[in-house]
């Protein structure tokens, strides 16, 4: 069962969300690019959570489409940088933000849109929750109710924007209908912080967190994302953490990826190419033989 809190008890203060707070933090064990065996998250992959230019989130749920929060999103003129593995001196890609493109999913606070290349393939793009909830009921016949989610934000380590990625945990156990955060109104999805009864690595987001991914595992081994960081919020005992839930707004996600494409290499752009490289190898050749002579 979700644990219903009686959410109209409390006073409720949200505010928009600077670095987020894990119970039993230790670097080697939560920050990403630490790098180390005891990572919690060693047994998936990241590559595709990106850091912007001006220290925004963007999680890639195609190969040329991102998703953050409306909010706090990216520079429209700045760039993403991906990391194909969690050691920030290896391969990494840098992208632009393909400038306008990026727009607010209906009346939600998350925010989509198209980068001006795709990354290789190399790198990992996600699928997105597409379960309609609008009551704690419903959560609690998802697939998601009380999953043990992975809450990513900003580390309390020193580490450089583009690298400053912390993996902490919750349980995704409430909802909130209704809630006015950061100049949103919507149904909320939550993650209290508990001080008894927790998870390890409880965790509770703080400023700077906002649009940063929230993943489950349903069962197969793979990240799902079912949310972005929009607030927190004070229910007089206890604090949680809020969610723009993407379940609901998953037909508009899938139309703007079905609208913006990767590009495919046209059959004339191909045959070019090809007729450029034999030219290059023929002129190499023609200069090795006159050395030779």
């Amino acid at each position: 069962m979700v644990k219903k809190i009686p959410f109209l008890y409390f006073p409720i203060f949200c505010s928009s969300l600077y670095g987020i707070a894990i119970d039993g933090f230790s670097s080697l064990a939560n920050d990403r690019f630490a790098n180390d065996i005891s990572f919690e998250g060693n047994a998936y992959d990241f590559s595709g959570v990106g850091r912007t230019s001006n220290s925004r989130w963007a999680t890639l749920v195609s190969r040329n489409v991102i998703l953050s929060a409306n909010h706090f999103q990216p520079n429209q003129s700045g760039t993403v940088t991906f990391y194909e593995t969690n050691d920030p001196t290896g391969n990494s890609v840098t992208i632009n933000v393909k400038s306008g493109s990026g727009q607010r999913i209906g009346d939600s606070d998350l925010w989509i849109a198209v980068l001006e290349e795709a990354v290789p393939a190399n790198y990992a793009t996600y699928s997105f929750a597409t379960e309609n909830i609008t009551s704690t009921s419903e959560l609690a016949s998802s697939p998601y109710a009380l999953n043990n989610a992975f809450l990513l934000g900003r580390s309390p380590s020193n580490f450089d924007s583009l690298t400053d990625v912390a993996v902490g945990r919750n349980r995704l156990d409430a909802w909130l209908d209704d809630v006015t955060a950061a100049g949103t109104t919507d149904d909320g999805l939550l993650a209290v912080d508990n001080t008894t009864g927790g998870v390890e690595f409880e965790s509770i987001l703080e400023v700077g967190d906002s649009g940063a991914p929230v993943f489950v595992d349903v069962g197969d081994g793979e990240l799902t994302i079912v949310g972005t960081n929009w607030f927190t919020v004070n229910l007089g005992a206890v604090d949680a953490n809020g969610f723009a839930y993407v379940g609901n707004y998953d037909t508009e996600i899938s139309n703007f990826i079905d609208a913006n494409p990767i590009p495919e290499l046209k059959c004339s752009s191909l045959i070019l190419g090809i007729l450029s490289l034999s030219i290059i190898f023929q002129r190499r050749s023609n200069r090795q033989q006159v050395k030779q002579n």
